[in-house]
């Protein structure tokens, strides 16, 4: 299995074809989606530097678009909004035809960098719109839609499916049941596209879910819980996360349940034998510990609906900050990073985290406190932390300290910690919440080591930063 990229050889070689298809094979295999995004984008320059190479090799041609296609659909979340609106209109049976869960993660990370719902909902409908004009074939026979035979489209499975249910209502047992008793869907040969169908019907079902709902927010929300404990809240849902941050997938909320109807914990109980009382109390009926879920729900949803509400003046003012930089400094990353430099001092919340934000999508602002004009300023925030994490040490040691682990990502955290602390010093929760959006580019731009700068505590409702602790003598943020 090809691992590198390939460079100067000849494109009209079936070798190299075959190398570079075998070195997309190893980037699905390891989901390396910034190398995808990158021969995404190289690959076509290389093709139109070869004289007439399409009109010339017109079978190569086609097969590296093949690669190109799929390069892009790995690194979809990379992509510009057109380009990935494209996918879905004439690609869309190769997204749900690849044994890929992830792909509409990945679309999903792309709609939470931006800013506001409206503008997450109005690429959504863009997305349907897209969907709706898919002339990509589904299954070899006819389908029947409104009594009439039709070409099996994906525009036309989608219009069965509409004839039949109301998509728009997220009804998902309905939508299984209009799924297992479809004669078009019985009628497949293939098991592959009764497959494609069903995750049509679910992205489409999915996309119609406003962002504004918590169901349809898209990026988990690390909160605090009234017992102390750091949990996700996903999909409308809690769910535990362990020390690592990365999210189980199993949902919490049986314990509480449990709790709340009085058995305790196994170190908390009396009795001798726990499982006793878990079975005992696992017998409560089903209709109860519903409601105490839809009760615990509702209420984790309002607060954090509430939270997120409270922001979004906060996020038109960056907005609009954001705008006016792009409009005189365009993308030029040097002279932004210059201008954030001298705005430091000025601490103008909007105004600095919307050269965070501008710096974050162009990839510049993991690396902005290694630059040094940045490192200066930063020096001594570090050296304080250090010396109240390493009493132990003296200045000299601190600052060497410093000066030998200065490239570890969590000095960018620390950064962007300080940097928005004192913008914020009036509204630490308006800071953190800050970051909380800068988290949603770092998830799409696969920086994950960037993210945990922050939490929503559900006991206080409101943002707050993370710990900044010593473990194994390397700073962190908890």
């Amino acid at each position: 299995m090809v691992k590198e990229p390939i460079k100067n050889i000849d494109y009209t070689k079936k070798e190299t074809l075959k190398k570079y298809q075998d070195y997309l094979e190893y980037l699905y295999t390891f989901d390396k989606y910034k190398d995808a995004y990158a021969m995404a984008r190289a690959l076509p320059n290389i093709l139109s530097k070869i004289d007439n190479f399409k009109e010339k090799y017109q079978s190569f041609y086609k097969s590296y678009q093949e690669v190109i296609k799929y390069a892009k659909i790995l690194s979809i979340n990379f992509l510009k909004e057109e380009e990935i609106i494209e996918l879905f209109r004439n690609n869309l049976f190769e997204i749900l035809d690849i044994d890929f869960p992830e792909i509409y993660e990945k679309v999903k990370t792309k709609i939470s960098t931006l800013m506001f719902f409206e503008d997450r909902d109005a690429l959504k409908k863009k997305l349907i719109a897209a969907i709706q004009e898919n002339n990509q074939k589904v299954g070899e026979e006819e389908i029947v839609v409104n009594e009439k035979s039709t070409e099996p489209t994906i525009k036309d499975w989608l219009r069965d499916c509409q004839i039949n249910m109301d998509l728009k209502k997220n009804d998902a047992l309905s939508l299984a049941a209009f799924i297992n008793n479809s004669k078009n869907i019985q009628n497949l040969k293939k098991e592959r596209d009764k497959i494609i169908i069903s995750k049509l019907y679910e992205i489409y079902n999915n996309l119609h879910i406003s962002s504004s709902s918590m169901e349809g927010l898209e990026r988990k929300i690390t909160v605090i819980d009234k017992n102390g404990v750091k949990r996700v809240f996903n999909n409308g849902r809690m769910e535990k996360i362990n020390v690592d941050e990365k999210t189980k997938k199993e949902f919490d909320i049986a314990e509480k349940i449990l709790i709340k109807y009085g058995y305790k914990r196994k170190e908390e109980s009396n009795e001798p034998e726990a499982k006793t009382s878990l079975k005992k109390e696992t017998e409560k009926t089903d209709r109860e510990k519903d409601k105490a879920l839809k009760k615990e729900t509702k209420n984790i949803q309002d607060k954090v609906k509430r939270s997120l509400g409270k922001y979004q003046e906060l996020m038109r003012g960056i907005n609009n900050e954001e705008a006016n930089i792009i409009k005189s400094s365009g993308q030029n990353s040097e002279k932004i990073k210059l201008e954030l430099f001298d705005n430091i001092k000025e601490n103008n919340g909007e105004n600095l985290s919307a050269y965070l934000f501008i710096l974050s999508r162009l990839r510049e602002l993991k690396n902005i406190n290694k630059e040094e004009k940045f490192k200066d300023i930063f020096k001594q925030e570090i050296i304080l932390l250090l010396k109240k994490q390493m009493p132990e040490l003296d200045e000299q040691k601190q600052i060497s300290k410093f000066e030998e682990n200065f490239n570890h990502p969590i000095y960018t955290k620390i950064f962007i910690k300080y940097l928005l602390s004192k913008a914020f010093s009036s509204d630490k929760s308006a800071g953190s919440f800050v970051a909380t959006q800068l988290e949603n580019i770092f998830m799409a731009l696969n920086q994950k080591e960037l993210l945990g700068l922050a939490y929503f505590d559900l006991k206080t409702e409101n943002y707050k930063w993370a710990e900044t602790s010593l473990e194994n003598g390397q700073l962190v943020l908890r």
